[in-house]
């Protein structure tokens, strides 16, 4: 009899041990699907507002940019805010870390181009005692060196996603507020939703596009061939006589000021 309780026991056991390890199981294969709206602040030169949308899983985001957020006056002299809107020249930020692959979408010259490249690894530098609550989330505090500037983020590791804004990403939880050391790139998360299991096919997806695929090098290449020919038509229209001063232009002058076939020696 005790050999047969015995035996029961360690049935028992074994039985509630199969069904802990299977729930764990079903709970790790739960996707994390989810939308971030946040308020985008770019002073590069002329001071840009505009709200933008991350979709994500646990392994591929995509960012999308809506036109310039408009201010306006009513009939009663109110000022009244209106969102951005999107269009068929919207860029998109595509990030697929099975792929290990970044594909934006632009325009260039009035037309649409994919541009391909390889995810960043960027060096964060995550900073002890620095929690604080963004949209209700705990956050900590990172650093780290992307492409001609330093960030400072935080991000939250209760959404345990490698994303955030644009193409910042590869900390252990959601990025949610972003600025650079040169004050003129600003990130900060507004809403946060949680999306029904089909919601991302559409999002998620670049295929069965008739986009043209460059490289990232490729298109700066394109692109600043092309402020060249601007400024020189610009100087070609002068009048006769007049003086100009330069004739160079600003390579770089958008986000990413420096690329890593540009930069000779490493950030520190």
């Amino acid at each position: 009899m005790l050999g047969d309780f015995k035996s029961n026991d360690i049935m028992i056991k074994t039985i509630l041990l199969i069904i802990v390890l299977f729930s764990l199981n079903i709970f790790s294969q739960q996707i994390i699907q989810m939308k971030v709206t946040y308020r985008e602040e770019l002073n590069l030169g002329i001071p840009v507002k505009k709200h933008t949308e991350l979709f994500f899983n646990d392994s591929e985001s995509f960012y999308v940019e809506k036109e310039n957020d408009e201010i306006f006056q009513n009939k009663n002299n109110t000022k009244i805010k209106r969102y951005g809107t999107y269009s068929p020249f919207n860029k998109t930020v595509n990030i697929n870390l099975k792929k290990d692959s970044i594909y934006t979408k632009t325009s260039l010259n009035k037309k649409i181009l994919l541009i391909h490249e390889k995810v960043k690894n960027i060096s964060w530098k995550i900073h002890n005692n620095t929690t604080d609550k963004i949209l209700g989330f705990s956050v900590a505090k990172a650093t780290g060196y992307f492409r001609g500037r330093i960030y400072t983020v935080w991000f939250t590791d209760e959404i345990p996603v490698k994303f955030g804004p644009w193409k910042l990403q590869g900390l252990p939880g959601l990025i949610l507020e972003a600025k650079d050391n040169l004050n003129q790139v600003f990130f900060i998360a507004e809403k946060i939703e949680y999306l029904k299991e089909n919601d991302l096919d559409d999002k998620l997806s670049l295929k069965n596009n008739n986009y043209e695929t460059i490289s990232l090098r490729n298109y700066n290449e394109k692109l600043n061939t092309l402020k060249e020919l601007k400024v020189q038509q610009i100087i070609s229209r002068l009048p006769k006589g007049s003086k100009v001063i330069s004739r160079k232009f600003i390579k770089n002058s958008g986000i990413e000021t420096k690329f890593e076939w540009e930069e000779k020696t490493k950030q520190d």
